[in-house]
């Protein structure tokens, strides 16, 4: 957008993630004319107001480089995202499938892939099928393969599965079959790592020993009738990703059969993110210095620290230049932006979403515009303008990363110290620095003591067992035991939770037997897992009837019931989880003041003294009730400490239940550890470990599995699937025409219903209706894809709309919901929507459900704008009851009065639910390319340098020098003189000199279709010409042109004249190859150009073959920015050899007289 602000002229570009403003140096509010042009290239536009410096915006690539990037900034949602390669380059973002989880090796990176159009098990070879030339097409690369390489080039390992099938279709890799990349190479093996020692006519099983025969490469080379296969990674990047394949036939018989399948490009990790790369500060007080900083452009570093507050990052200024950049974290979370920019003093503070002390990669860059600063932390960005400048003199210091050296002093900084951690990488302007050769160097002071090369830090891989946190401290680690009470050693390995017993029945328990008491003072830890809600756990008891006792009742909380001398008293812990089948840990200790029990971290401390019983007597507790009482003789038995474990025996209690479950990690005091498993084996109804019969998950489709130990049933509700595993799908399809009528009549005023569906096409899935009103509830699949709920209650309609669209051929799951006033719908997980209704709407007075549809016939139903369904639904419930199991199952014949159809009823299963992200934010764009292209191959269109192609490049040559012969004799003749370098006559020249839109009355240059404004104002619009951004005029170094002077009677035309003007004669006038723009609107400027360069030879061609990748650009539907390589290559060696033939004819021939 273009205005006048101020008196000064503005444009405002929106790049995509904030809005940017270019602001002329001038005023243009004078009442004069001012030409304003505006250049977009790539991603830099620039402004141009009258003769003034041209003020350039750049922006940073909207998206990452990689599938990596994205996954160092934290992400971590697989699915399809847009990448750039290049950056801020000419190749444009592509769709690709990002898997962001770590790769099997045990690498943190993400993995981007990329499809081809190569259909599975092609058929390359049978007996009735030539030689054969295979294209093979990657979705959105573009079609010269540089977003290919750029990927490649920059990923840590690449890699693609090749898969060859065969039936008396000999492979013979390198004679019959080979392969060329995007860096078009010939490669012949498969399913080798791609090293120096890779063999040409090779596959996998001769490195393994496995092929079909000993002297064999290929399985497929034994030629027999017996299908084989061969396959294999290609990891070679040099040779990915396949571009062509050649596949020649040889010997088919009727049998020959002879499939090829390739597998997705998949590219890992990130070059810039290899650990040796980078530098690892060990101490607070380690930093290393760069002589030469960053100067200005783009600044991006990411690093790894546990530290919460630190400096990371110091430009500092110079002698000469004041700017300095200082970059530090403070709480974890906070990133700090101190920095001086001429007179400008500022500090910005970005909040991260994400904690950036946890140990993982964070990522932080910084552009400097003329205008602007862009300020980015992993995924969050923010734009500061410094629009008051009128210059930008970037920064000249040295940059420093890490702590700030004794040397230098910054004021009113929160962060003192240093990081220690890791710089991974840090890029200026896109360009990689090697942090390695700027360590160690004390002498030269860029490097302080504690800096080490390489950034693997202690804790890669995590040493830490049993989920132990791992504490880095770069040089050495401790590991900090997820669970202190049951796990100990350097690294947590020794785990007394992995010794467990599991309680089949409810009068099953263990016992232990001790000498000492200290159960009862000093404390005891163990966990259980089970789903019942009343249960014993623990009971222990000594001599003289001191006990504890633990307990859940009705599954509100865990109990301990103890005595006080006695007194019985009891503490309740409310923990969360206590019936869910997850393991709850217990822990209680006890001191002389003081009893602490925690159940799952919920805590709760009663202050009360150890007070134990020291005489024996049989009614130990006056006036208090026991539910566990062990017996108690006359006389006093022996000294000891019973401890009965899941339970106790049934002379002891008849009105509390043992534990169905398991129990673990029993440890009583501080060392005391009780083998559970081992007393398991010998105990019946008891057995050792704890492994559920739910554990392994055998309800499917989301069903919930119930354990019983023994055994396990699953809940199916919510799942729209039956059976007893949630496996069985009753559904049927509908064809627009079958409509199944539910008759049943609630006796409340509530209806609930619920059905899975799969269709691409609009229609009415539920119809609720009454013959004694016209209230309807209708549930329908709009043609947008939404689902919709209205409420008909007479003179009005409610309406629900759902969120997201749902016609995409995928299984979802509706839930419905109406109540004496409201209604509610939920598809799949998403949020419940609802709605209120009129109390009027009497839902016990609908008579009839109709699933699909309506029948148009019914006189009642008034659904003039709705179709019937189309597609296939299953799960259908009503009110409790399933319609579609009524209708399709002999076995419920006295429910078939309730359900009747209307139309053919098909039953079937419906489609699964597809993997689906509610997240996703991209999708991949319609790639309809088609299968690879297949071409006939012959041995005359094979890569490399052929006999072929040297004789038709001598013959080029030969024809283009005698071309240049014949046409400068021809020239002599007719014209006579000798060369000199072209000038014109001064009508040309001044004509050449004035582009087009010159004004002569003026003297002032309105270009043709550029703005012209004329302002008088301080605020107005500027409105372009033809609504276009017009690009600069195509120019071209002028190159001497040689033709014939008639006028000049000289005839000094000797080689050594020649020699005398090596500038007219000079062959690398040619290297500068002009920077491609296009002008769409430049015609006569470009007739100007031929006319100009009409006779010579040397800049022609060029001008010629640069326009011809223009329109070859402009017809693939490019903005002229860009032209393969190979046009400029092949432009150039033309014009190298017209130059030489010319410089030949001119100074080494003898001149020709007419």
């Amino acid at each position: 957008m273009g205005s006048v602000q101020h008196g000064y002229a503005v444009f405002t570009i929106d790049f995509g993630d904030s809005p940017m403003s270019l602001t002329s140096a001038a005023r243009v509010d004078d009442n004069r004319w001012h030409t304003l042009e505006l250049i977009h290239s790539g991603p830099e536009v620039s402004m141009v107001v009258d003769s003034a410096p041209a003020q350039t915006l750049r922006s940073d690539a909207l998206y990452k480089s990689s599938c990596d990037e994205y996954y160092q900034m934290g992400e971590r949602r697989t699915g399809v995202w847009r990448i750039d390669v290049d950056g801020r380059g000419p190749l444009p973002p592509s769709y690709v499938h990002c898997t962001m989880e770590a790769t099997e090796d045990d690498r943190d990176a993400g993995t981007t892939t990329i499809t081809h159009n190569l259909v599975p098990r092609t058929v390359v070879r049978r007996a009735d099928m030539s030689d054969t030339l295979l294209h093979v097409t990657y979705q959105d690369m573009d079609q010269y393969g540089q977003t290919l390489l750029h990927l490649l080039q920059m990923s840590q390992s690449c890699q693609q599965w090749v898969e060859y099938q065969c039936r008396a279709a000999p492979l013979r890799l390198g004679v019959n079959t080979w392969f060329y990349g995007a860096k078009e190479i010939q490669y012949s093996a498969i399913g080798h790592s791609g090293n120096s020692s890779a063999t040409d006519g090779k596959c996998s099983c001769w490195y393994s020993s496995t092929c079909a025969e000993e002297n064999l490469g290929c399985n497929c080379d034994k030629g027999d009738e017996t299908w084989r296969t061969d396959s294999g990674y290609i990891r070679d990047i040099a040779h990915l990703p396949i571009i062509d394949a050649v596949l020649l036939q040889g010997g088919n018989t009727a049998g020959t059969e002879g499939r090829l399948s390739l597998g997705p490009l998949q590219c890992t990790g990130s070059k810039t993110n290899d650990p040796s790369y980078g530098v690892t500060f060990t101490k607070e007080s380690s930093y290393i210095e760069l002589d030469r900083g960053w100067e200005e452009g783009d600044l991006t570093f990411s690093f790894i620290t546990y530290n919460t507050s630190c400096i990371l990052l110091y430009q500092q200024p110079s002698a000469t230049n004041p700017n300095y950049l200082l970059i530090y974290m403070m709480n974890g979370r906070s990133v700090v932006f101190l920095f001086r920019v001429d007179d400008i003093f500022e500090n910005i503070t970005m909040i991260s979403e994400r904690l950036l002390s946890t140990g993982e990669v964070q990522t932080i860059s910084v552009e400097f515009e003329e205008l602007q600063v862009r300020f980015t932390v992993n995924m969050d960005s923010r734009i500061y303008d410094i629009d008051r400048l009128e210059s930008f003199n970037g920064f000249t210091g040295p940059l420093v990363l890490g702590a700030l050296p004794n040397s230098m002093a910054v004021v009113n900084l929160e962060a003192r110290t240093g990081m220690v951690g890791c710089i991974t990488m840090i890029k200026v302007n896109g360009n990689l620095i090697d942090l390695r050769k700027y360590v160690g160097d004390i002498r030269r002071r860029q490097s302080s003591p504690g800096v080490r090369t390489g950034c693997r830090h202690s804790c890669d891989p995590n040493p830490c067992l049993f989920g132990g946190t791992c504490v880095d401290n770069w040089e050495e680690y401790t590991c900090a035991c997820a669970d202190p009470t049951a796990q100990s050693g350097q690294h947590c390995e020794n785990n007394i939770n992995l010794d467990a017993a599991t309680f089949l029945t409810e009068d099953a328990f263990l016992l232990f037997e001790e000498s000492q008491n200290s159960v009862l003072h000093a404390g005891i830890r163990f966990g259980f897992r089970t789903v019942e809600t009343d249960f014993v756990l623990i009971y222990a008891h000594d001599h003289v009837n001191n006990f504890v006792q633990f307990e859940v009742r009705d599954g509100l909380g865990l109990s301990v019931r103890f005595n006080l001398g006695d007194k019985i008293t009891e503490v309740t812990v409310m923990a969360t989880g206590i019936s869910s089948g997850e393991w709850v840990d217990v822990v209680m200790s006890r001191s002389d003041n003081y009893l602490n029990i925690a159940a799952n971290k919920t805590t709760k401390t009663v202050f009360t003294p150890v007070n134990l019983l020291s005489d024996y007597g049989q009614n130990p507790f006056p006036g208090f009730s026991e539910s566990i009482k062990p017996e108690r003789p006359v006389a006093p038995p022996p000294q000891r400490t019973r401890v009965y474990v899941g339970g106790v025996p049934a002379s002891m209690s008849t009105s509390r239940p043992g534990l169905l479950g398991c129990i673990r990690g029993l440890k009583i005091g501080e060392n005391d550890v009780k083998s559970l498993a081992s007393v398991a084996e010998k105990t019946d109804g008891v057995t050792s470990g704890c492994q559920g019969k739910c554990d392994a998950g055998p309800c499917n489709h989301g069903g919930l599995c119930k354990e019983q130990w023994t055994a396990f049933t699953c809940d199916c509700n919510d799942t729209s699937y039956t059976g007893s595993t949630c496996n069985e799908d009753v559904g049927s399809t509908f064809s627009g025409n079958t409509v199944i009528h539910h008759h049943a009549n609630p006796t409340v005023n509530s209806y609930n219903a619920s059905l899975a569906f799969v269709s691409r096409q609009a229609g009415v899935l539920f119809h609720l209706s009454s013959y004694r009103s016209s209230n309807a509830v209708i549930i329908s699949l709009l043609s947008t894809g939404q689902l919709q709920l209205l409420v008909d209650h007479g003179s009005e309609k409610d309406t629900i709309n759902t969120n997201g669209s749902f016609s995409d051929g995928v299984r979802h799951y509706i839930r419905f919901q109406g109540s004496r006033d409201s209604v509610a719908i939920q598809v799949d997980d998403l949020d419940e929507m609802t709605s209120t209704i009129p109390a009027h709407v009497m839902f016990n007075e609908f008579d009839v459900a109709q699933i699909g549809g309506f029948v148009k016939t019914d006189t009642h139903v008034h659904l003039d704008h709705f179709t019937n369904f189309t597609g296939c639904m299953a799960g259908v419930e009503i009110n409790g009851l399933r319609p579609l199991e009524i209708l399709f199952d002999s076995k419920l014949d006295s429910l078939r009065n309730v359900v009747t159809i209307s139309g053919q009823d098909n039953r079937t299963t419906c489609p699964g639910v597809a993997p689906r992200d509610l997240d996703e934010v991209f999708t991949f764009p319609p790639w309809n390319v088609g299968p690879a292209d297949t071409e006939t191959y012959s041995a005359q269109a094979q890569r490399g340098g052929s006999s072929a192609a040297v004789s038709l490049c001598a013959v080029v040559v030969a024809v283009t020098i005698g071309v240049v012969c014949i046409g400068r004799r021809y020239r002599r003749k007719k014209r006579g003189g000798r060369f000199v370098p072209k000038k014109g006559n001064a009508a040309e020249m001044e004509k050449l000199s004035k582009p087009e839109g010159y004004n002569e009355a003026d003297g002032e240059y309105r270009p043709k279709n550029t703005s012209t404004i004329k302002t008088n104002g301080e605020n107005s619009v500027i409105k372009d010409d033809d609504e276009k951004h017009q690009l600069k005029h195509l120019t071209f170094k002028r190159l001497p042109a040689l033709r014939d002077d008639p006028d000049d009677s000289s005839s000094d035309s000797s080689p050594e004249n020649c020699r005398k003007h090596p500038a007219v004669y000079e062959l690398d006038d040619i290297d500068e190859v002009p920077e491609l723009e296009w002008d769409p609107q430049g015609e006569k400027a470009r007739k100007q150009e031929d006319d100009y360069y009409e006779d010579d030879i040397l800049a022609l061609p060029v001008v010629k073959a640069i326009r011809a990748g223009e329109m070859y650009d402009r017809q693939q539907g490019g903005g002229g920015q860009y032209v393969h390589p190979q046009v400029l290559i092949y432009t150039y060696v033309t014009a190298r050899w017209v130059a030489l033939a010319e410089w030949l004819l001119l100074c080494h021939a003898r001149p020709i007289k007419v």
